[in-house]
């Protein structure tokens, strides 16, 4: 038994009051007060009725106190060390469920038992790789899905760009066939100044000639 305690000694405070107080100073009192107190540790022990051995006195004995350096030497140590890092723990190989079926009695209830969770593992591992393939074919599905989507827009993006690009030859054309019978108007009623006659016209009737200028003013002056 390994004992640990706190040297509490009786005494009296400055007033002369009983006190406890901590103090290993006055707990251990001369080189025998250890011994003493082993002796009287002893004593109250026994007197329980308790078959506690008393170790022999050093004078008796005559053991010698060693140091830890010295000690080690004596009883081998590290040698013995060694050895006891180089020991290796072989456990056996787990057995086989085939061989414990083999058996009996009480056995036999665990063998039900394993064979049991063994079944609901195989049936949880097929729910799981059949849940993986659910999966799979999901993402399968969504790609072949977001490819058709994708090719779609891409589709009618081609075809706009196409109709746009149509809509803007059209529109130029328009604007040289305008242009041109600005200049045969002039040209067949002796008009002089073709530029004085399209500033007119613009002037007269608030419009732009070209479409562009027509859309931004209509643009502007609805903001």
């Amino acid at each position: 038994m390994h004992l640990t305690f706190i040297p509490v000694i009786h005494t009296k405070d400055e007033l002369g009051n009983v006190i406890d107080k901590i103090c290993a100073r006055d707990f251990w009192r001369g080189r025998d007060s250890y011994r003493k107190l082993q002796n009287d540790f002893h004593k109250y022990v026994t007197s329980k009725g308790f078959d506690l051995e008393r170790g022999l006195p050093v004078e008796e004995t005559e053991a010698k106190h060693y140091k830890i350096e010295d000690l080690k030497k004596i009883t081998n140590f590290e040698n013995t060390k060694k050895i006891l890092e180089s020991v290796k723990l072989e456990l056996p190989e787990v057995p086989n469920i085939n061989d414990i079926k083999l058996i009996k009695l009480n056995k036999e209830k665990v063998v039900k038992e394993a064979e049991k969770y063994q079944k609901e593992r195989d049936k949880i591992i097929a729910d799981n790789e059949k849940l993986h393939n659910e999966v799979d074919t999901i993402k399968s599905e969504y790609k072949e899905k977001e490819f058709d989507i994708e090719w779609k827009y891409k589709s009618k993006i081609k075809s706009l760009e196409k109709e746009n690009s149509k809509l803007y030859r059209i529109i130029e054309k328009f604007h040289k066939t305008i242009d041109k019978f600005i200049h045969w108007i002039c040209k067949k009623f002796d008009i002089g100044a073709e530029d004085n006659l399209i500033r007119d016209f613009q002037k007269e009737t608030n419009t732009f000639l070209a479409p562009e200028k027509q859309i931004k003013k209509e643009e502007r002056e609805k903001e």
